[in-house]
């Protein structure tokens, strides 16, 4: 363990040594002053330029050439008075630029040429072209039942685009399909497809009415006519019965023993049409149809009267007796003129108190109205 912490405390140690001999080499290169080799003694060369100093002519001991990257230089020296050094740096020379590339102008930006200078290897990129601007095209787009219509304006060069003029979509076209029918008991199915664009829906087809077949059944003599409405559809087995008609009346054939006075008669009849059925109808007893009575003798004091009478149909004979009343032996009927002569007498009573109580009842209005006179008068 103490070996292995050595170790590293060694390599902690080499690494921080590294890192500042790095940072010394990178600031003693930024701060560096330029150093111009001095120039031999047989390099030197005079110049035209006046040491301002003692006026003797300055002495050139350096100099460097001028590229498009590198500043060039003059270094002047006196050596009379060894009081003067200057160093005069000319200005950068222009690149020597050659075409690499030409980017053409675009809708919405400028062209360009890309140049690199032979010299230095330097790249500039330079503008060549204003934009052009969009040049848009006009196409109509027809709406559907699934998107809207609109005009399109579409830029021929860059495909830039934009909508105006937008419409509603229109009606689905539908294909109607019936894929359920629909019953009396049960409801259908209807579908709905779109044949231009695909949309499609269910929707419910209500029950219908029953499908009846119908069969009619005869009136008979014992069952009454009547129509078996079926309904066709399947699983509904709904039957029903109706526009009944009436019995059919028998078709009878009469035969009749007649009735006496006092035995009953007899009416027998059969179907003519064959179904078996008969009828037989009692006729009860005439019974007697006796006329008049007549006297067959007159009742006195002594015996009782007779009277009898005789049955037209049978002749038979029914007597009675008479008893005597005294009452009925002296008494005569009232004459018509009797009777005239009592109902006029009648009339002339009635009339006779009609008048008086008419002639009461003005007397009694007369009273009244002349009471009413005096008490005006009074007043």
């Amino acid at each position: 363990m103490f070996l292995r912490k050595r170790i590293g405390s060694r390599w902690m140690t080499a690494v921080l040594i590294l890192w500042t001999a790095v940072l010394l080499l990178c600031l003693s290169a930024a701060f560096e002053q330029p150093v111009f080799a001095e120039a031999s003694a047989h390099s030197h060369t005079s110049s035209n330029v006046a040491c301002p100093n003692c006026g003797k002519p300055l002495t050139i001991v350096g100099s460097q050439e001028t590229t498009c990257s590198l500043r060039g230089y003059t270094e002047y020296n006196c050596y009379e008075c060894n009081q003067y050094h200057e160093i005069i740096y000319e200005d950068l020379a222009p690149h020597t630029w050659n075409q690499i590339s030409t980017v053409s102008p675009t809708c919405t930006e400028s062209g360009y040429i890309n140049r690199r200078c032979s010299v230095c290897g330097a790249t500039e990129k330079v503008e060549d072209g204003l934009p052009l601007g969009h040049e848009y095209q006009s196409t109509v787009i027809e709406p559907t039942c699934s998107s809207i219509g609109y005009t399109l304006h579409t830029c021929s060069r860059c495909g830039d685009s934009y909508q105006t003029d937008q419409t509603g979509t229109t009606d689905h076209t539908y294909v109607r399909t019936e894929i359920v029918a629909a019953t009396c008991h049960s409801v259908g199915q209807m579908r709905n497809d779109c044949e231009v664009c695909g949309y499609r829906y269910t929707e419910e087809i209500p029950m219908v009415d029953h499908d009846w077949e119908t069969e009619t059944v005869a009136a008979t003599h014992t069952q009454q006519g009547y129509t078996v409405y079926t309904c066709r559809f399947e699983g509904c087995n709904t039957v029903i019965r109706g526009d009944f008609t009436p019995l059919l009346p028998y078709d009878m054939v009469w035969t009749e023993q007649p009735a006496t006075c006092t035995e009953s008669g007899k009416r027998f009849g059969y179907c003519a049409d064959g179904c078996g059925h008969t009828e037989t109808v009692v006729i009860p007893a005439l019974g007697h149809d006796y006329g008049e009575w007549m006297t067959l003798r007159e009742a006195d004091e002594d015996a009782d009267g007779l009277e009898h009478h005789v049955c037209g149909r049978c002749q038979h004979t029914e007597i009675r007796t008479v008893a005597y009343d005294p009452a009925l032996v002296d008494r005569e009927p009232i004459k018509p003129l009797t009777w005239v002569i009592i109902l006029f007498f009648l009339i002339v009573g009635i009339a006779v108190i009609l008048l008086c109580f008419i002639l009461l009842m003005e007397h009694a209005r007369r009273d009244t109205t002349k009471q009413k006179i005096k008490r005006k008068r009074e007043l």
